[in-house]
């Protein structure tokens, strides 16, 4: 994880995709399993336009 912003109440977690040492995806979200599934999709998404 990156980092977590806000109060307990309303916290924001940041998440990094990262592969070897290039970040593929980012993703935010108010827990940790919607910003891993943010920065997965987003790094699904470079990969696809790389190869595409």
């Amino acid at each position: 994880m990156e980092k977590e912003v806000g109060p307990d109440h309303d916290k924001r977690f940041y998440i990094n995709a990262i592969i070897g040492d290039k970040v593929l995806g980012k993703g935010m979200g108010r827990n940790k399993k919607e910003a891993e599934q943010m920065a997965a999709k987003e790094a699904l998404y470079s990969v696809g336009e790389r190869n595409g």
